[in-house]
């Protein structure tokens, strides 16, 4: 399939009026300007009997997700973390439950969430370290800083930073209902989908910064946006959507400056979406054509140019076809998931030039 160029870079505050005028998007595929290097592709080791789906790698290389409890990608999984050849499972979640890893720091402390298919009760967040696992009694724990700092929902009206025990609540705007808390950055912003009170059907893209407070971002010119993660510098990535009938279209986007760049379109492409940025601004995800067929790719260093992933793989890994990149760590490498030969099997990408 051609990997498509992006839509025009327009402000952020002039997305709607703009993307009207815009009729379709061009295609191209993308060739000599990718800044993307060659990568080899480690298969990420079933823990226990299922496939691994990762969610967040550190810069170290160790990685944190949610294993499935079966071969296959959905039913009930639980949280693992993976350091070089070493997996371990943080717990056995109850029956009819299940817990995933969230996110990791550079000191391989992790957060995530667990009790998220039980029907009774409600989900926690948790943090794993050395010592074991600490539950906490907040809905969620969504990320973690390298000074400690857990970012997380208290009762997705506010949104928390967990520091040295003590609990720091924002609010959300006034003109809020709800929101979750998807991200944060290593300076812990936290970047939020915000739903409005006043029947605005879908979300908008929230940042808040402890210094400056909050900034509406807005729904980039589609019916609702959801912001996927965030860097130290303030961009953005993640979906736009626009309801089409009975369908919809769903459209990757980066956030950069006030100016929102697109990824995708109608006619070639059903969904796309990046998922993870490094602070060099290489930004990672997943599109998926009207047949279903699906592919990670990665935006480059430029913010202009869609490279499909799987062909950036070096020599040697025959029978890999990669589906969805999830993030990037600031030494390049990818986590994400896969077929095998035909199985699902999580992944990690290593620059070749890492060797």
């Amino acid at each position: 399939m051609p990997t498509p160029a992006p839509s025009r870079v327009v402000p952020a505050r002039r997305a709607r009026a703009a993307l009207a005028l815009a009729a379709a998007l061009c295609l191209a595929v993308a060739g000599a300007r990718a800044a993307l290097p060659w990568y080899d592709v480690v298969a990420l080791p079933d823990v226990g009997d299922g496939a691994t789906l990762p969610n967040a790698v550190n810069n170290r290389g160790a990685v944190t997700g949610e294993a499935r409890l079966g071969k296959h990608m959905d039913g009930e999984g639980t949280a693992y973390v993976l350091r070089g050849k070493r997996v371990i499972r943080m717990h056995q979640p109850a029956p009819g439950q299940a817990s995933e890893g969230r996110g990791i720091n550079d000191h391989g402390v992790v957060v995530g969430n667990e009790g998220l298919q039980a029907a009774n009760g409600e989900p926690r967040g948790f943090i794993w370290d050395r010592h074991g696992v600490t539950r906490l009694d907040v809905p969620t724990a969504m990320a973690i800083t390298n000074d400690g700092t857990v970012v997380g929902d208290f009762d997705f009206q506010a949104i928390y930073r967990l520091r040295q025990g003590q609990y720091h609540l924002t609010a959300l705007p006034p003109e809020f209902s709800y929101g979750f808390a998807k991200a944060a950055n290593a300076r812990g912003d936290v970047l939020v989908d915000g739903h409005p009170w006043n029947g605005t059907p879908g979300y908008r893209v929230l940042v808040h910064r402890e210094d400056t407070g909050w900034t509406d971002h807005g729904t980039l010119g589609g019916d609702f946006a959801n912001g996927l993660a965030i860097n130290r510098a303030g961009t953005v990535v993640g979906l736009v959507y626009w309801n089409r009938g009975s369908g919809r279209n769903v459209r990757a986007f980066v956030l950069k400056d006030g100016v929102t760049t697109l990824f995708g379109s109608d006619a070639v492409w059903a969904e796309a979406r990046l998922s993870g940025i490094n602070e060099a601004g290489v930004a990672v995800g997943s599109m998926r054509g009207p047949d279903g067929e699906g592919h990670a790719f990665a935006v480059d260093t430029d913010g202009q140019t869609a490279v499909n992933l799987n062909r950036r793989l070096a020599a040697g890994h025959a029978g890999w076809t990669l589906l969805d990149a999830r993030t990037i760590n600031d030494r390049g490498e990818i986590v994400g998931r896969g077929l095998l030969h035909g199985q699902p099997t999580g992944f990690l990408l290593v620059p070749r030039a890492a060797h």
